[in-house]
């Protein structure tokens, strides 16, 4: 059977089952997310919250169960930030729009690059920079990509107390603005769910 569409629905996940070495991460597992809300996957590490994030981005297939993805477009942020170590982090965010095919806007490149504190170091190397800014870069061309659905893997990671602030700033104001973001975590960060999934323990 398949799932339909709801009004604003930006993806919706079918009776979701995968297993990895003969484990059950997750089965019979449900999900749609509207423009506007903010989804919390929650669980420790090793529950699955990454492997269903990637499902959810088309990058990995479930066993059974199915995903159909409404949005216009989808970012994916993960551990692995998929910035160039070699290009400046100006070039990476240029490289980000490119191909999401989102309008480049030198003022609103600036905007962003000030907004995440990265102005001073925007011509330098990825490879030259600290872990939070580095997180911060991606963060920058994600925001600047223009995608309407969000999936985040652990993305307080790296950041300081300030760059969380700013992360959750961010990601608030990205649902207000009418996107959507699901955020897999297994910390609590200052961010106002609509719903959590929780995969438990196991």
């Amino acid at each position: 059977m398949r799932a339909e569409k709801l009004p604003n629905s930006l993806i919706t996940a079918h009776e979701i089952y995968y297993e990895t070495s003969g484990r059950e991460l997750f089965s019979g597992l449900n999900a749609t997310v509207r423009s506007g809300e903010l989804v919390e996957v929650y669980g420790p590490n090793g529950s699955g919250k990454t492997t269903l994030l990637r499902i959810l981005a088309g990058l990995h297939r479930p066993d059974s169960g199915q995903v159909i993805r409404h949005a216009n477009s989808t970012g994916f942020l993960s551990h692995r930030v998929g910035l160039a170590r070699l290009l400046t982090v100006r070039e990476n965010i240029r490289w980000s729009i490119a191909l999401s095919r989102a309008h480049f806007a030198e003022a609103r490149v600036l905007s962003v690059l000030k907004q995440f504190e990265l102005t001073s170091c925007a011509q330098s190397l990825v490879r030259d920079l600290s872990a939070g800014q580095v997180k911060r870069s991606a963060l920058a061309a994600l925001v600047l990509s223009d995608h309407q659905l969000w999936l985040l893997d652990e993305p307080s990671g790296s950041l300081d107390a300030e760059g969380e602030e700013l992360l959750c700033q961010t990601v608030s104001s990205h649902c207000q603005a009418g996107g959507a973001a699901i955020v897999a975590t297994h910390t609590s960060i200052a961010l106002t769910a609509n719903r959590r999934i929780d995969l438990g323990s196991t």
